[in-house]
């Protein structure tokens, strides 16, 4: 980032290091003269030294401040340098004077081997908007200043290894396959270019600096799920269970559901489809009762709503998001006619809830090469989330966000709930491979006493896609010291987050901002429009997202949590909602295996029909309530009647 928040900045950034909380402490004592925790107020630009070198990164200020020594050459560190794009021919006569190719560093950044002094220029220039490890540029803020303050030497040592997910180019050589095993990552697991993976601590520079190598962060958790109690026996609703007297049941249709973990021989899995098969899918860390009783449960809903189709069930654990596609890969391997996706994520990653990302993209294909419906839910974070649909406003600091142009989002942290994560994603007329021209930082205050908990302000020019995300951990948590979670330790309940950009005006381009937080965390922000929370496998053109109903008063509303709202491309999401099974589980968690049963019974009745074609069918057939949820009956109904059997309505009494 460049010089918009001062070098408050980097001492606030420097707090979500996570690892051996105390020993990096000391560390950041010594380099910025602070203690974690106390609050720095912002200066305005031009305010002095320290504000114009608050654009460098961690390691790299730290290497600036060094003194020639006399009679001996000066070191040199690899940094890349990053400008602001239509730089004036003075402006690319100074650069380049300094040993910089401006065009480089108008695309994309530019490599440069400097010296301390020729540091200390470049920081001065109005026009360079960040200079980074060359390293570390590959590698989120939060691995990144990790790294930066083992350099500096840390009592008691570092983790042996760090478990990363990397995200790599598209075309691998056999070489380079060889290369990341080398590493301890396994070629084999590498699912829509992308690997998880424990590598040693002092090896992650090494492993950024190879071209096949686009990006090194920490991996992203699935939602923590909440254990449902499983009834003797789960009934079919009573229409569905109309459409099994007439013969519909879903038989011989694979569908595979993913989810935390299973008990295959759970008698409610039972039936006349069976457990096909069951597999664990990439290293699962720690899976919790509450897991396994949650992917028993999505099963056995699916089971009630399809009694004869062939379960396969695919555990993931509690493992990252990277799991996730490794598992919807083996499905289509396996033949699966259905997916069914019940995890949600809090956080959005590379295609930021457009269905143009590559992930999504890619996914897309395979889905509709191999005709397969991946059912997918809608999340349960609407109540913490913000859709800023004009994308804000900026000032020359800050984004004003809202009609009232507010430059801070409320929301409240309940005491009882130990980690939290705070993301905010900018569209920037999304381009993945294309120069990027805005950037973003985020700030976490305590709102009571303004003190600074976190900061994180990624590098996000060049192609990196514009999102910031801090996670959060308080003493009561298992990742509390942990690398990658910021320690949090004050009493205030309610926070803020100041969302800001040090770059022009005219580049700030993007049609929406998505600002939200995980666990139960409700957001009062300047803008009432909520938003989905997916990761891209929902946003692929053959998914089906689906939002949750419940029963009230006799009729059925939508689920106040339910993810509803418009992707960053404008796009109309959840596609259908269903019910939910009551106090057996609640939300999109087991909407999702209704309408995947739904989806199996349509598939058994006529197997060529494609995803696109199913959702415009529950879309078309969806109840005519205030709610409009999908119609079983009718949706199986238009499709017998199409085929020639004008009364089978009739004949369910519908």
């Amino acid at each position: 980032m460049s010089s918009g928040f001062s070098l408050h900045n980097l001492r606030a950034g420097a707090l979500g290091l996570g690892g051996r909380v105390v020993a990096i402490q000391f560390l950041l004592a010594a380099l910025f003269g602070l203690w974690p925790g106390v609050a720095v107020n912002a200066q305005p630009a031009g305010a002095g030294a320290d504000e114009t070198i608050s654009r460098l990164g961690p390691r790299v200020l730290e290497f600036s401040r060094r003194k020639t020594v006399r009679g001996k050459p000066e070191a040199k560190i690899d940094v890349v340098v990053f400008a602001l794009p239509a730089l004036s021919e003075t402006q690319r006569i100074k650069l380049e004077d300094l040993g910089i190719d401006a065009a480089r560093a108008v695309r994309g950044g530019s490599p440069l081997a400097a010296t301390p002094g020729v540091l200390r220029a470049l920081s001065r220039l109005d026009f360079v908007v960040h200079i980074d490890d060359r390293h570390l540029t590959k590698m989120d803020s939060t691995i990144a200043s990790y790294l930066a303050a083992l350099d500096g030497g840390r009592p008691g040592g570092n983790p042996a290894a760090l478990e990363v997910e990397v995200t790599l180019h598209p075309d691998l050589t056999a070489a380079q396959r060889q290369t990341l095993a080398s590493f301890g990552l396994d070629p084999q697991a590498i699912a829509y270019d992308r690997v998880v993976g424990a590598v040693a601590t002092q090896r992650l520079e090494q492993l950024a600096a190879q071209e096949c190598v686009l990006g090194i962060s920490l991996p992203s958790e699935e939602e923590q799920q909440q254990a449902p109690r499983l009834p003797a026996r789960i009934d079919s609703p009573a229409d569905v269970a109309k459409l099994h007297q007439r013969g519909w049941t879903g038989k011989g249709v694979k569908v595979a559901v993913i989810d935390g973990d299973f008990d295959p021989k759970d008698p409610r899995l039972a039936g006349g489809g069976g457990v096909l098969y069951a597999e664990t899918v990439g290293a699962v860390r720690g899976e919790s009762a509450a897991g396994k009783a949650h992917g028993t449960a999505v099963a056995a809903i699916l089971r009630a709503v399809a009694p004869e189709a062939q379960l396969i069930l695919l555990s993931v654990g509690s493992a990252p998001g990277g799991n996730v596609y490794r598992a919807i890969d083996r499905a289509l391997a396996l033949e699966a006619d259905v997916i069914n996706v019940s995890l949600g994520k809090a956080i959005p990653e590379e295609s930021f809830l457009r269905g143009d990302g590559p992930l999504a993209q890619a996914l897309g294909r395979k889905l509709a090469k191999r005709g397969t419906s991946l059912v997918v839910a809608a999340g349960n974070y609407n109540r913490s989330l913000a859709y800023l649909p004009d994308g804000g406003r900026f000032d020359g600091r800050r984004l004003l966000l809202g009609p009232q142009r507010q430059t801070q989002i409320r929301f409240f942290w309940p005491r009882r709930l130990p980690d939290n994560q705070v993301f905010v994603a900018w569209d920037d007329e999304y381009a993945p491979v294309a120069r990027r021209a805005s950037d973003l930082t985020l700030e976490v205050r305590e709102a009571r006493s303004d003190k600074v908990v976190g900061f994180s302000n990624d590098n996000q020019l060049g192609s990196k896609p514009p999102k910031e995300v801090l996670r959060l951990a308080r003493p009561g948590s298992a990742n509390f010291g942990k690398p990658g979670f910021i320690p949090v330790t004050g009493g205030g309940e309610y926070f803020a987050i100041a969302v800001g950009s040090a770059m022009p005006p005219q580049t700030m381009r993007g049609r929406a901002l998505r600002v939200g937080v995980s666990q139960a965390a409700v957001l009062e922000s300047p803008s009432n429009a909520a938003s989905i929370s997916a990761a891209p496998y929902a946003l692929a053109a053959q998914s089906l997202m689906v939002g949750a109903l419940e029963a009230k008063g006799g009729k059925f509303a939508i689920v106040p949590h339910s993810g509803r709202g418009p992707q960053l491309d404008g796009v109309p999401r959840p596609d259908v909602l269903a019910r939910d099974a009551g106090a057996l589980l609640r939300g999109t968690s087991a909407a999702a295996p209704f309408v995947s049963g739904v989806v199996a019974m349509l598939k058994s009745l006529q197997p060529d029909l494609k995803p696109p074609e199913i959702r415009e069918l529950l879309k078309r057939t969806a109840g005519r309530g205030e709610a409009g949820g999908i119609d079983p009956v009718a949706a199986i109904g238009a499709v017998v009647s199409a085929n020639g059997n004008t009364q089978f309505l009739t004949a369910v009494d519908h």
